[in-house]
């Protein structure tokens, strides 16, 4: 890491800056909050320098895409449409690695809304089939199909 500004710089720094080793445990974003609710918080890994990430190509080939825990892949969903936000609402969450900061998720084109790594999103769709696709901020994406039906509905 740059011992000034304590952010990350790649292992074949070209040597213009004083480096320093340091020690980070990755830690998927699930455990990491699981961590924080037993009062043990972890420590995160700095970004990246300005320039440092080698461009969201290389990004996107190291780790692990974001796996969608909910919706599960393949599943019906029963929902109230125009009840309590309870029976009507669908939490959207996935795993993510721990360089992640920010997760992207859209229900086929449409943008549903943007959440940490470690929140979920509460989305309130209208029955249909659905591709969901969560993407992270270092362009690695994964895709979850689910089925919505009104509560009731056979």
């Amino acid at each position: 890491m740059d011992a000034e500004t304590g952010l990350r710089v790649p292992s074949d720094d070209d040597g213009t800056r004083e480096v320093r080793r340091a020690v980070y445990e990755f830690w998927p974003s699930d455990l990491l909050a699981l961590f924080e609710r037993a009062g043990l918080p972890r420590r995160r890994p700095p970004p990246f320098a300005p320039g440092a990430e080698g461009g969201v190509e290389t990004l996107a080939r190291t780790g692990k895409p974001p796996q969608i825990t909910c919706p599960a892949n393949g599943q019906t969903y029963a929902v109230r449409p125009g009840g309590d936000h309870a029976t009507g609402t669908i939490s959207l969450q996935a795993r993510s690695e721990a360089d992640v900061v920010r997760l992207y998720w859209f229900a086929g084109k449409a943008f549903l809304g943007a959440t940490s790594a470690r929140e979920t999103l509460p989305w309130r769709p209208a029955p249909g089939k659905y591709h969901i696709v969560a993407l992270d901020d270092r362009g690695r994406s994964s895709t979850s199909t689910v089925t919505v039906q009104a509560a009731g509905v056979e």
